[in-house]
């Protein structure tokens, strides 16, 4: 998994990539490479991030609009929302897989793992 950090000005500002040992399930695996990329965003002391993912369901959990599920990925989601408190604004968003590129916003630094 990878992910890439871009300002504004689509200058690359942060990127890393992790390698997983083996996952049961997909979104195990997109769940860990959101927790990876918010502690990066946090490293990296960005305080307004906005973050994309081709999972609709883990975007709408990280915005509020779907309950965190009572599962070992419902853990790693509640994770990650304990982190958000450091940033000034966190947005989510839900990108298709064919639309896999940043989409950018003045003075957002938005962060997409793929």
């Amino acid at each position: 998994m990878g992910v890439v950090a871009r300002d504004e000005d689509d200058e690359i500002m942060a990127s890393a990539t992790w390698k997983f040992n083996r996952f049961e399930d997909v979104p195990m695996a997109k769940a860990m490479a959101l927790y990876d990329t918010v502690n990066l965003a946090v490293e990296c002391c960005f305080w307004k991030v906005g973050f994309e993912g081709d999972s609709e369901t883990l975007m709408k959990i990280m915005r509020g609009t779907l309950d965190i599920p009572r599962t070992y990925v419902g853990n790693i989601e509640f994770s990650i929302k304990c982190r958000l408190f450091v940033f000034k604004m966190a947005t989510f968003n839900h990108i298709g897989r064919l639309r896999n590129k940043l989409t950018l916003c003045d003075k957002y630094v938005f962060i997409s793992h793929f």
